[in-house]
């Protein structure tokens, strides 16, 4: 498979990083794509258990009233802006990565973000 072709030590891969990946299949495939199955379940645990020792999960959130303005003219409806915070809070508590962090961008740039994510890889 590609996820254990990626892992591979000959494939030097001390900087790889898969972003936006199974927290947003979860939450964006079924909510936002209207799949009925938002992923594989085979290869999201194959990806899964690959990745265990390395997983780092950054839920990157804000309040409901930032999230609606930054998607204001996109056309998603309000329910489903609610629905998809809603269930990333979820899925993001029944993940079982042995680090997770929670960062609000409710009052930061996106480069204070970023800058927050590094401080917290760096304090590991």
């Amino acid at each position: 498979m590609i996820v254990r072709t990626l892992l591979c030590e000959e494939h030097d891969n001390k900087g790889l990083v898969f972003d936006r990946h199974i927290l947003s299949e979860r939450v964006y495939g079924y909510i936002i794509r209207g799949y009925i199955d938002p992923i594989d379940s085979n290869y999201m645990d194959e990806l899964e258990e690959a990745l265990y020792p390395y997983n780092i999960l950054f839920l990157i959130t804000a309040e409901l009233e930032t999230v609606q303005k930054r998607f204001d003219g996109e056309g998603i409806p309000f329910k489903k802006l609610l629905d998809t915070l809603t269930q990333y809070k979820i899925e993001f508590e029944a993940c079982y990565y042995p680090n997770k962090f929670i960062i609000d961008t409710t009052n930061i740039t996106p480069y204070q973000a970023l800058k927050e994510i590094e401080r917290l890889i760096k304090e590991m």
